[in-house]
C-alpha cells in the first residue's frame, strides 16, 4: 500500500506541473499572407513543443520508475539504519525468494528491514533482529553468496545484543543435508552478542510448509508482524519461457537418457547454463546442465524411480510444452582464451561438454570420461565422440568403466596422464569438472598431488584464478 500511494503522488505532482506550465505558455497566433515577420512566433512554438515533449518524457520515465518500485522492492533503509537484517546465502536464487517475501511483509508493516547477501555481512548498529536464510552447496559447503561469511563473522562482531535465527535450505537426497546452515548456526552460537532463542530450522526441498513453521516460531518468540501462510512462500520466479519436448534417446540399460528440447526463439542459452524446471508445478526446482546443439537444448539425465525431475523428463509425451527458465552459468562456459581445455566428467556430467565440443573449432580439448559400464557408453556416446575425434573437435579421450571386469576410475586416468594435466595448467589452460560431488572430490585431490609434484604449487592457486572450475551435484 505504501508503494502504491507513493507512485500515485509522483504521478499527480507531475501532471500538476504539466498543466501549470501549459497555462503559462503564450503562443502568438500566426498570420498568413501579410508582410508580418513570423520568425518570432515560430521560435516560440518550437520552444513550447520542446517543453511539452520534455514534460511527457518525464512522465513516462517516472511511471517506469514507479513500476520498477512496485515490482522490484529494494532496501529503503541503509545497513546502518535498519533494525531487521535479512542475510541470504544462495547459489541459484531460490532461497532469496523466501527472504524477499519476509522483507515485503516487514516493509508493509512500516518497519525497517534490510536484505543482502551473507557475503555483505557487516556491523549493524541499529539491528534488533538478524535473520539468516541459507542453502547448502555440494557436500556441506557454502553457496556462492555466502562463501566468505564465516570469515567475516569472526572479524565483525556486533556491539550490542541482537536476536538471531537461522533457517537452512537443503535436500534430504544429500548426506550433508543443510550442512552449511549447521556450520553457520554453530558459529553464531559462539558470538557473545547473538541471542539465539530459536533452534535451527532445516527445510527440505524448499518446502513452503516447513518454512512456515520457522516463520511461526519468529512470530511466537519475537512477536514479529509476519504471516506464516504457506501459500505466501510457494511463489515461483516469473521469468518463464515456453519449451517443448522434441526427442529422446536411451542407453541400453535405459537408466541414462538424452532429452532434446526446443526452446522459444527468444530464449538465450549456451552450453554450461542451467535449465530450471518445476515438474510438480510448485516451487520445487530441478536444475539440469545444458548442452547446446544447434538451436536445441539437450540434457543428459539418469532416471531415479522416485525422482521428481527425471520422471517428468522421461515420461512427458513428445511435443508437450512446459514452462521453465534458463539460468546463466558464466563460470562454467567454454573459455574464450583459445588455451587448451581438459574436460572431466562421469555419468550425466557429460551433458554440457557435448555442446562445447560440438561448437569447438580450434582449441585443443582432452576428455576424461567415466561410466559404470562400457556397454552403456558404446550405446550412448561412442559414435558421437569418435566423430569429434575424427573432425578434430576433440583432441583425445580417456575412458574409465568402474563396473566392468577391469575396474578403472577417472582418478587413475588422471594419475596416468598427470603430465598432460600439469602441462595444460602450465600453459594457462582450463580444467573443467562436471558430474558427481564424490568424483569431483577425488579428482581435485589427484590433481592437487600432481600440482605439488610437478609444479611445486598448491592447487588453490588454480582454483582461485579460474583455471580449475566445477559444476557438480
Amino acid at each position: 500500500m505504501i508503494e502504491t500511494f507513493m507512485a500515485a503522488v509522483h504521478t499527480g505532482s507531475i501532471t500538476a506541473v504539466f498543466e501549470e506550465r501549459l497555462s503559462a505558455i503564450h503562443i502568438p497566433r500566426l498570420q498568413i499572407g501579410g508582410p508580418i515577420d513570423n520568425t518570432g512566433p515560430l521560435i516560440l512554438l518550437m520552444a513550447a513543443l520542446g517543453l511539452i515533449i520534455y514534460i511527457l518524457f518525464g512522465i513516462i520515465l517516472k511511471n517506469k520508475k514507479s513500476s520498477a518500485v512496485l515490482h522490484t522492492p529494494g532496501n529503503l533503509y541503509s545497513a546502518s539504519a535498519a533494525e531487521y537484517i535479512l542475510l541470504v546465502g544462495s547459489e541459484t536464487g531460490g532461497t532469496r525468494i523466501f527472504a524477499q517475501e519476509l522483507f515485503k511483509q516487514l516493509t508493509n508493516s512500516g518497519l525497517k528491514p534490510y536484505l543482502t547477501d551473507m557475503n555483505n555481512y557487516t556491523e549493524y548498529p541499529q539491528a534488533k533482529y538478524l535473520l539468516v536464510l541459507t542453502s547448502t552447496y555440494g557436500e556441506g559447503d557454502a553457496p556462492s553468496s555466502a562463501s566468505r561469511f564465516l570469515n567475516i563473522l569472526e572479524k565483525t562482531p556486533q556491539t550490542h545484543k541482537v536476536n538471531v535465527s537461522v533457517a537452512g535450505f537443503g535436500s534430504l537426497d544429500y548426506a550433508d543435508f543443510c550442512g552449511y546452515s549447521e556450520q553457520v548456526f554453530r558459529a553464531l552460537q559462539h558470538q557473545g552478542w547473538a541471542d539465539m532463542t530459536i533452534p535451527l530450522y532445516m527445510i527440505n526441498d524448499k518446502s513452503a510448509e516447513q518454512f512456515s513453521q520457522w516463520v511461526k516460531a519468529l512470530i511466537n518468540c519475537y512477536s514479529l508482524p509476519l504471516i506464516a501462510s504457506p501459500a505466501l512462500f510457494s511463489a515461483r520466479p516469473r521469468e518463464f519461457k515456453t519449451f517443448a519436448f522434441a526427442d529422446r534417446y536411451f542407453s541400453t540399460d535405459e537408466q541414462l537418457f538424452r532429452v532434446c528440447i526446443k526452446a522459444d526463439s527468444k530464449v538465450s542459452f549456451t552450453s554450461g547454463d542451467l535449465l530450471t524446471i518445476y515438474p510438480a508445478d510448485d516451487n520445487r526446482e530441478r536444475f539440469y546442465s545444458v548442452s547446446r546443439i544447434g538451436d536445441t537444448i539437450e540434457l543428459v539425465v539418469r532416471e531415479f524411480p522416485s525422482g521428481l525431475g527425471s520422471t517428468f523428463l522421461k515420461n512427458s509425451p513428445l511435443g508437450t510444452s512446459f514452462q521453465a527458465r534458463v539460468m546463466e552459468n558464466p563460470k562454467f562456459h567454454f573459455p574464450d582464451n583459445k588455451r587448451p581445455v581438459i574436460m572431466i566428467a562421469n555419468g550425466t556430467g557429460i551433458a554440457p561438454f557435448r555442446g562445447m565440443i560440438n561448437a569447438n573449432k580450434q582449441v585443443p580439448v582432452h576428455l576424461f570420461y567415466g561410466s559404470r559400464q562400457k556397454e552403456v557408453y558404446d550405446s550412448f556416446l561412442k559414435q558421437e565422440l569418435e566423430q569429434y575425434l575424427l573432425s578434430g573437435k576433440l583432441s583425445s579421450q580417456y575412458l574409465a568403466f568402474s563396473r566392468d571386469k577391469e575396474r578403472l576410475y577417472i582418478t587413475e586416468l588422471i594419475k596416468e596422464q598427470s603430465e598432460l594435466v600439469t602441462q595444460v595448467l602450465r600453459d594457462k589452460g582450463t580444467i573443467m569438472i562436471c558430474g558427481s560431488l564424490t568424483m569431483q572430490k577425488d579428482v581435485v585431490a589427484q590433481i592437487s598431488l600432481a600440482c605439488k609434484e610437478a609444479l611445486q604449487k598448491d592447487i588453490q592457486q588454480y582454483l582461485d584464478n579460474g583455471q580449475i572450475v566445477s559444476d557438480c551435484y
